[in-house]
């Protein structure tokens, strides 16, 4: 999942950065670049693929932090409504498609498709002890040790 978060947020960037202006046009090698260039303008000023970038990139951090999975899922729930209103939008209101922009809507879906059909994953059988924050020294190890070195006939099994 963060191979697709990753490539939706160089997808996104790219996006970005024709919508800002820093290249001269968008490769599409479906469309063309004249029907990118439609989609891409119905925003302006206002880069819309900029919004990409930040959800992809939060993608990203929250998948490489292995934490908060209630905001991811919200993030890929949004990244998801938005790539439907995004696949609609585009021969609705602009009669134009860009094969990036679908691309990145697909990728947006599969995230979200991917998230949604994946189970938690289960917690560790060792836990760590509330008061240590280590699991060897938890409570239950300490007595599972003591209990096999008396099994092994250690220094105070049956001596004194």
């Amino acid at each position: 999942m963060l191979a697709l978060a990753a490539a939706g947020l160089i997808v996104a960037g790219y996006l970005t950065m024709v919508q800002l202006g820093a290249l001269a046009s968008a490769w599409d090698p479906v469309f063309g670049q004249r029907s990118t260039r439609e989609v891409l303008e119905l925003t302006r000023p206002v880069p819309d693929a900029l919004a990409g970038v930040l959800a992809y990139g939060t993608e990203v951090v929250l998948l490489l932090a292995r934490r908060g999975r209630l905001l991811l899922g919200l993030v890929l729930t949004a990244g998801g409504l938005a790539s439907i209103a995004l696949i609609i939008i585009q021969p609705a209101v602009v009669g134009a498609w860009c094969a990036l922009c679908l691309g990145s809507a697909a990728l947006s879906l599969v995230c979200s498709w991917r998230s949604a059909t994946t189970k938690p994953q289960a917690p560790s059988r060792r836990s760590a002890s509330p008061s240590t924050g280590c699991a060897p020294c938890s409570p239950t190890s300490r007595t599972d040790r003591s209990r096999r070195w008396r099994q092994v006939g250690g220094p105070v099994a049956g001596r004194l």
